[in-house]
């Protein structure tokens, strides 16, 4: 099985996410494509502005520190053996496998040479729009994690989106992609409850704890040949977009953490 990942550069969840999977199938990775975590839709300012009033001052001074822990931790992997990856440099280093930072995953030239790796599968954990000239390079397609139990809460931050909804369970899904937003049929999902003492990033913490694993069990389904294409059924289906500063102020006003 030849695996390519295609994966946001973030320091603090996807190393958790991609480790694991590199581990259990090292000889079949092509390599990580990494492309930058903003996008066409919310870049620069917008997306630090955005984020601010989410996580609110505390909650992104903690976010804050979160990253620059991450990334003084990689740096002192570099002279210390450490007992995980700090992120997705440091998960190509270790085990030897390439690392292609990418700004475009569109362009003409990515595009050949994705031909050039012939992939079986692309694994796909970033925000940039994969058109239909990506998607038709792979021999058996794209595989997406989404942090919802589609067909509900397609879209931008279905956590969020589940927790105002006061829902008792979120879940995650690993779907094919295709040209719309979340549509594609879906491999596996598994569902995650909601407790009381939950916080948004306590439920997203989960989310990336499971994924490696959903990952990995659609990998071996379609290698064994006995995975099942279920329908993302478009008439069940829901769509959430960013949340506005309406929606985060309603948020904390009915008792729900970000952090």
């Amino acid at each position: 099985m030849r695996i390519l990942a295609i994966v946001a550069d973030e320091v603090t969840y996807q190393p958790l996410v991609y480790e694991p999977i590199v581990q259990a199938r090292k000889g079949d990775i092509l390599g990580i494509v990494t492309v930058s975590f903003q996008t066409k839709q919310q870049t620069g300012l917008s997306l630090l502005r955005f984020l601010f009033q989410l996580y609110g001052v505390k909650g992104f001074i903690f976010k804050t520190l979160q990253v620059l822990r991450a990334k003084f931790m990689d740096m002192l992997s570099r002279f210390v053996k450490l007992d995980r990856c700090y992120s997705l440099r440091g998960i190509a280093h270790k085990y030897n496998i390439p690392l292609y930072p990418v700004t475009d995953i569109s362009s003409e030239d990515f595009l050949k040479f994705v031909e050039e790796l012939r992939p079986d599968i692309i694994l796909s954990s970033q925000g940039h729009v994969v058109g239909r000239p990506l998607l038709s390079i792979p021999k058996i397609g794209v595989l997406n994690k989404h942090a919802g139990m589609l067909p509900h809460y397609r879209g931008i931050y279905p956590v969020f989106w589940a927790m105002l909804n006061r829902e008792d369970e979120i879940g995650v899904t690993v779907h094919f992609m295709n040209e719309k937003l979340d549509d594609g049929d879906i491999l596996c999902q598994e569902t995650i409850p909601v407790t009381p003492e939950d916080t948004f990033e306590s439920l997203y913490r989960r989310v990336v704890e499971i994924t490696p694993k959903l990952f990995l069990t659609a990998i071996e389904s379609i290698e064994k040949g006995n995975y099942a294409r279920h329908p993302n059924e478009k008439e069940k289906a829901t769509y959430y977009g960013y949340p506005t500063p309406d929606d985060i102020k309603k948020f904390k006003q009915m008792g729900l953490r970000i952090i």
